[in-house]
């Protein structure tokens, strides 16, 4: 809107369901992929890619990974065997090494809901910074942007230097709730900014509000922005390019709260706030509801290598926020096909 389209900026948009990740003056990102990372132990080097090397034989990429996170994750998939802790036959210690990278996605958010608490209370909070560096690493990896001659010779052409500086400006968008007070906002925003320099080698960066952006990007400097993500709807009024937090509201209902529906429907019960299940009377299925005893199941439970898994391993795995990403994404494939 301001400085034209010539840029070229390296933009990351990393959402509480999607992180997507393309250049400046593109029609769509170039890289979309679950705002999630594995976490595994350092030593364990046979299921995940190392940073100083993303290529494998035949010229597939590896994932990228930093420190004790990689990226990206599949939903479809089960985890790989180095995101389990080492203690896995004690039921006790088991634990997935799953991370979501804003604390609104963890499964234990139910507990909040019983204690009283909003759940937007957590909305647009990083859990850890390494975990959302680390996606920013993947798509450096993916789209070449170390590449010197990408433009030249092609992106699967040019090799490239994970530890080099990056030649484009850094856009990270912010995604944070009015909810959270300011002086958080504050320290993670300069959490960001420090990684973005000292870890990513930006030359420059910039943290910009989401609401500001799509309001930019529909050609508006002042406007009225609905944003419906996947945690929760959020209304925000923009003002030449400054947002007005005083006017601003935001609903707990988004994607999730439509998948739980659905899943309900599909279930035939429904759980209140984290409570026991609720029977629901009407479901308007002649008869049993279809998942009313197995309720739904994720793809990756129907995958072979489910079977290479231990018993608690299995049953930790179900009560991971993994799981119920891959529930809530089967649920979102249904409401978006056709």
């Amino acid at each position: 809107m301001y400085c034209g389209d010539e840029t070229g900026a390296f933009i990351g948009d990393i959402g509480s369901h999607t992180a997507r990740f393309g250049y400046g003056g593109e029609d769509c990102p170039k890289v979309v992929v679950p705002s999630a990372v594995y976490k595994h132990s350092p030593d364990e080097n046979n299921y995940v890619g190392s940073s100083q090397g993303n290529q494998q034989p035949g010229g597939k990429k590896r994932s990228a990974q930093r420190g004790k996170y990689t990226a990206p994750v599949s939903l479809m998939n089960v985890p790989p065997r180095g995101c389990f802790s080492s203690e896995g036959d004690d039921e006790e210690n088991c634990d997935v090494g799953f991370i979501p990278i804003y604390q609104s996605m963890n499964s234990n958010n139910n507990q909040t809901k019983q204690a009283g608490q909003d759940s937007c209370d957590g909305d647009g909070v990083i859990q850890d910074i390494d975990a959302w560096a680390s996606l920013w690493e993947y798509s450096f990896s993916a789209l070449t942007a170390r590449g010197k001659s990408k433009h030249t010779v092609g992106y699967k052409k040019v090799e490239q230097s994970l530890d080099g500086p990056i030649d484009h400006p850094l856009l990270a968008v912010d995604s944070s709730s009015r909810i959270i007070s300011t002086n958080l906002q504050e320290r993670q925003k300069a959490l960001m900014l420090e990684t973005l320099f000292e870890s990513l080698s930006a030359p420059a960066a910039y943290i910009a509000p989401s609401a500001m952006l799509s309001s930019f990007a529909n050609g508006r400097q002042t406007s009225l922005v609905v944003d419906v993500g996947h945690t929760g709807s959020r209304v925000t009024p923009v003002v030449d390019g400054y947002l007005l937090h005083s006017g601003s509201c935001k609903s707990g209902r988004g994607g999730m709260w439509l998948g739980d529906v659905k899943r309900g429907v599909l279930e035939g019960c429904w759980k209140i706030n984290g409570s026991d299940s609720v029977v629901n009377k009407w479901n308007g299925w002649k008869g049993a509801p279809p998942c009313q005893h197995d309720g739904v199941i994720p793809r990756y439970i129907l995958q072979s290598k489910i079977e290479k898994l231990k018993a608690n391993e299995l049953e930790h795995l179900k009560k991971s926020p993994f799981h119920s990403m891959a529930v809530h994404e089967v649920m979102y494939e249904m409401m978006t096909s056709t």
